[in-house]
């Protein structure tokens, strides 16, 4: 309350409008000194935002709460009760469940504890479901306090234990027939998966798209709460010259499933405090699927980092040392011994005169004929060339051919 309308408020509100979304108000810290004062300053900002309260003829509710004091707990949730029956939002409780994960963390000796906000329908104990590209079979059922539930119905919040693999925050919970079709539908949402990633990094890989060659990545992390901060974390790089895509995320350890499909696609694994499977770590290793493991967000960013600057390609300049005439081109033929890397038997040779700067044995070479480039490649070497010598030579030097592999013609 003290701290007034903030950003996240502000969007919060943006995002109410985008989809008509009616909103209650929550002042809380009531109870602090001055808490009247601040509920009518909040009651101004929030004007200012074009969200106008019932207390100025609008329709939307403010009801000032303490969390810690349990003040105005029981008139939010009548406020609440009184917006869902004026939208006459109504839900079956029979049929199969249908819900929406809220959150997905490891729960220390339950395995994989999903919380579900059941829509319709109820869910049970030992109901087939899929979420996502997850699927299991409920073993336990807890409410906020942890107690064991027989079943759930509409708008009840409830952690479930059995999911194989950790679903994603926003998926959508179906319980199915039987558990053949649970792993079918699984499946086919599997191989969808796969190929949207395939089509949109496999053509793409190592390519330039917008000015940027792109770099995939695969990333998993604990809870979806540290997903979304090394997300944060790595969005904030230069995208110029090179960009991060990440072609998966997921929360949980890193799978066999993870590194097959970062080896079908040329991506590296970055794993954000989560251990990698054993039997993935071997498979990693056999088919050289780089994976990145940090436990800070710190260190994952500059691993991040690195990663990126490592993919840069190098900036290649020319720049030039000096300037010869050719005097004379003619052609060496040369035994196997005599010949540096890249000359052949049958070597075409310059011979030049050095008249600014110097000729350095290793230095490439480019051949200018009436303003146009019409060779560039070989370089001045050092070295014997039959009974001939190469060597490097100051300004002036006629000592100083550009040997050049290829054929020159004649200038």
């Amino acid at each position: 309350l003290d701290a007034g309308v903030q950003d996240t408020t502000r969007e919060a509100i943006r995002y109410a409008k985008e989809v008509q979304c009616p909103l209650v108000v929550a002042a809380n810290k009531v109870d602090r000194p001055g808490g009247p004062e601040a509920v009518a300053k909040l009651s101004q900002q929030l004007l200012d935002e074009q969200v106008v309260l019932e207390a100025y003829g609008g329709e939307v509710p403010l009801v000032p709460v303490s969390a810690t004091k349990r003040v105005g707990l029981e008139e939010l949730l009548d406020s609440i009760a009184l917006q869902a029956e004026m939208l006459e939002l109504r839900a079956a409780p029979d049929g199969p469940a249908e819900g929406t994960v809220l959150e997905s963390v490891m729960g220390k000796g339950l395995g994989i504890l999903s919380t579900v906000l059941v829509q319709r329908g109820a869910l049970r104990q030992g109901d087939h479901v899929v979420a996502g590209q997850s699927w299991g079979k409920v073993r336990l059922l807890l409410d906020e306090e942890g107690a064991q539930l027989s079943e759930a119905g509409p708008a009840v919040p409830v952690r479930v234990s059995g999911m194989r693999e950790m679903p994603r925050a926003g998926d959508e919970m179906l319980v199915v027939p039987s558990e053949a079709r649970a792993k079918e539908v699984v499946e086919f949402r599997l191989l969808r998966a796969e190929a949207q990633a395939l089509a949109a990094a496999a053509p793409r890989r190592g390519r330039k798209g917008g000015g940027a060659k792109l770099l995939p990545a695969l990333l998993k992390a604990e809870s979806f709460g540290s997903l979304e901060a090394a997300r944060e974390g790595l969005s904030h790089f230069p995208s110029t010259r090179v960009e991060l895509k990440l072609v998966r995320e997921g929360v949980g350890p890193v799978t066999e499933s993870d590194v097959q499909l970062a080896q079908s696609v040329g991506a590296q694994v970055i794993a954000f405090n989560v251990p990698l499977e054993s039997k993935a770590a071997g498979l990693a290793a056999t088919l050289q699927v780089p994976v990145h493991s940090h436990s800070i967000i710190y260190a994952l960013v500059d691993a991040a980092k690195e990663m990126l600057e490592a993919a840069i390609e190098p900036v290649v300049e020319a720049r030039e040392t000096g300037e010869a005439d050719v005097l004379e081109v003619f052609t060496l033929t040369l035994n196997r011994k005599d010949r540096a890397v890249g000359m052949s038997k049958h070597t075409a040779v310059a011979g030049s005169r050095v008249t600014a700067g110097q000729a350095s044995a290793g230095s490439a070479v480019r051949v200018v004929r009436g303003g146009e480039v019409t060779h560039e490649g070989g370089g001045v070497l050092s070295g014997r060339l039959g009974s001939s010598r190469v060597i490097s030579g100051p300004l002036g030097s006629s000592r100083v051919p550009r040997v050049i592999s290829g054929p020159l013609g004649t200038r």
